[in-house]
């Protein structure tokens, strides 16, 4: 996501996983005055646990919390089972988005990926694979296509 400092002020991130970490990290290692919250789905008493919970500036439980605090671009990196529903959601607000692969876990209708790709000519739908930079799956794929001659 190209996050511009003087434009977006405000990130949510959906999920705070593993990979969810991360993506916090990188913000406040990059942008450390850009606002971050989080949209997860524990219960509403739990304290932070870590100090990636304590650079978050507000925790929300449900997505109309999270739509109410407005943000400027949504990252999307909760389970895949709600990648596409929370997408949907946020694409609908006209908000730049970026999403952990997968979009979906494949038993959606396509409509709704059509929906998501028609949102994608208004705004900005970035998805993420970071394997596609792996060297070594790299150097692997070219030497398949050198041995078989196929993709």
């Amino acid at each position: 996501m190209v996050i511009k400092p003087k434009l977006t002020k405000k990130i949510l991130i959906c999920g705070l996983g593993s990979i969810g970490k991360r993506h916090l990290k990188i913000i406040k290692d990059n942008w450390p005055n850009i606002k971050v919250a989080c949209l997860r789905n524990k219960n509403p008493d739990y304290y932070p646990s870590s100090i990636n919970d304590f650079l978050i500036e507000e925790f929300f439980y449900n997505i109309n919390e999270a739509k109410e605090w407005n943000p400027d671009a949504v990252i999307i990196s909760n389970p895949a089972k709600y990648h596409l529903k929370y997408a949907l959601f946020f694409a609908e607000l006209s908000k730049p988005l970026f999403i952990e692969k997968p979009i979906g876990i494949g038993n959606e209708s396509n409509k709704y990926r059509e929906k998501l790709s028609e949102y994608s000519k208004k705004s900005l739908i970035l998805c993420g694979y970071v394997l596609r930079f792996d060297e070594g799956i790299n150097l692997l794929n070219r030497y398949k296509v050198v041995m078989t001659g196929s993709h």
